[in-house]
This record gives C-alpha cells, sequence and structure tokens, in this order.
C-alpha cells in the first residue's frame, strides 16, 4: 500500500519552509549591509593611512623653509634618498620638487625634478595646471587642510563616503629637524 501526502503536510511544510526563510532574509540582508559597511570604513582607513604614510615620507626629505601651502596646494624642495644627497662641500643637494593637490574629493601627489640640481634654493614652486593629473592617493576625502607652523607642516583630513567618516590630524617634521608626532 502506498502512503501518500495529505494537504495539510504539504500546507504545514510550506509554512515551516516560509517561516524560515522569513527569518533568514532580514538576517541576510543585515550581514551585507555590516559587511559593505565594514568594507568601505576599511577602504576609508587605508585611505588615510596611505596619505599619512606618503606625506610623512615625503617632508622627512623636506627643505626647511621650501614648504609653500597655499588653497588646496602643498608644494616641498625635496632631495632624492638612494641618491648621493651631499655635495664635495658638504652641501644638501635638492633634486625635486613635491606637490601634493586637493580637488574635492582627491588628492593628487606629483614630482618635478629640478635640472640641474641644486644646492641653494631654487624660487617658487612650479605652478601645478588643473588639467594636469598627479598619482592619486586618495579618492574619499571631504576634508583636507594644510598650515605651517615654524618649520612644522600640520595637516587635517577627512575621509567619507555612504556615511563612513575617518578623520586624521598629523604633524610633520623635516628630518634635518627631529622626527614628528601624530
Amino acid at each position: 500500500m502506498k502512503r501518500g501526502v495529505t494537504l495539510a503536510e504539504v500546507l504545514l511544510t510550506s509554512s515551516l519552509t516560509l517561516l524560515v526563510l522569513a527569518l533568514v532574509v532580514p538576517l541576510y540582508k543585515t550581514m551585507r549591509q555590516i559587511l559593505t559597511t565594514t568594507q568601505l570604513t576599511q577602504l576609508l582607513q587605508t585611505e588615510s593611512l596611505t596619505v599619512s604614510q606618503r606625506l610623512r615620507s615625503d617632508y622627512l626629505t623636506a627643505r626647511p623653509g621650501s614648504l609653500v601651502v597655499g588653497p588646496g596646494l602643498i608644494s616641498f624642495l625635496s632631495y632624492r634618498e638612494g641618491l648621493s644627497s651631499w655635495d664635495e662641500r658638504g652641501q644638501i643637494v635638492w633634486r625635486k620638487w613635491i606637490q601634493y593637490r586637493y580637488q574635492s574629493p582627491r588628492l593628487e601627489r606629483r614630482e618635478i625634478l629640478l635640472r640641474p640640481p641644486s644646492t641653494t634654493p631654487v624660487g617658487d614652486p612650479p605652478p601645478w595646471p588643473s588639467r594636469e593629473r598627479g598619482a592619486t592617493l586618495a579618492r574619499y576625502l571631504s576634508r583636507f587642510e594644510a598650515r605651517v607652523i615654524g618649520s612644522t607642516l600640520e595637516v587635517t583630513f577627512t575621509s567619507s563616503s555612504q556615511g563612513q567618516i575617518s578623520a586624521s590630524q598629523i604633524s610633520l617634521l623635516p628630518q634635518l629637524y627631529g622626527s614628528d608626532s601624530l
């Protein structure tokens, strides 16, 4: 004798399946939202760390007194690490201008080589044409401010996207003066 499935059993099984789905789908949506938020927070923190580390490593090679901070632009002379940074008289050889430009929401960086390298100040930094692009360091900056106190470069910036925010502030000194601080 074959036993069939009754309508009541089918309805009970369907109801239990729908109940489990009703509990699992919101849980899945919440987990996906948490994952997206976590990934975005990680992206913003990584971006902030990249900007901080790059500024710090560049400014360590800066010429004190060459720092120029303008609206959305930071420029300073630098010697290139790895090459002889001193001439035969013991003078530092300045080899390039380093510039950072903030155009909301992007932060870009570029280097302009000095031809020939110089042991004396070389005047004002070159202008950065608006159409010329640099290497992108950050894509989600909502704020980037820099100011100079003596030879200390203080930079405050905020990365934000879709309601997530990562704020940073750093104070930097050229290597010729001493260590910087966070």
